[in-house]
């Protein structure tokens, strides 16, 4: 990925809300999803794992991060399998199995303040104000459809 010099790689956070905003969804993108049930915003955790600069790899920090501090898979996550296709050139011919952990927002933020790195702090400050955001987003959109 190429990323620029924004407040979430190096430089603290000297650019603008908005413009911290735009990369946080460029680096982390934000869907709305359901995890167990329940309507929530989703983000992938290896996205998350790549903007953090987490330097373990990512299914080791993951499976640590979920034991020790107690997420419940249905709740906080959700595990998609899928089958990756070879790499051209490998000498793996065979597809593999995958597994992409679909992470709630809340989640993100407590994985992004527990690295204690600087892209960790200016991910948590960001991810609340975006937060912020989608839920003044919604109330907006409820007071519409409850106008018309």
């Amino acid at each position: 990925m190429n990323m620029k010099n924004s407040g979430l790689n190096g430089q603290g956070f000297a650019h603008s809300e908005n413009e911290q905003q735009q990369n946080f969804a460029e680096m982390i993108p934000v869907i709305s999803g359901v995890i167990g049930r329940h309507p929530t915003d989703i983000v992938s955790a290896k996205t998350l794992h790549s903007a953090l600069g987490v330097r373990r790899d990512f299914t080791t920090w993951i499976k640590n991060r979920i034991a020790e501090y107690g997420f419940t898979e249905g709740t906080d996550f959700e595990i998609a399998e899928s089958l990756s296709s070879p790499k051209p050139g490998s000498s793996k011919t065979r597809q593999r199995l995958t597994y992409e952990y679909l992470i709630t927002l809340r989640m993100g933020k407590e994985l992004s303040m527990v690295e204690r790195t600087e892209q960790g702090r200016a991910i948590d400050t960001i991810s609340l104000n975006v937060r912020k955001n989608y839920a003044g987003e919604r109330q907006n959109r409820l007071q519409h459809c409850a106008g018309n």
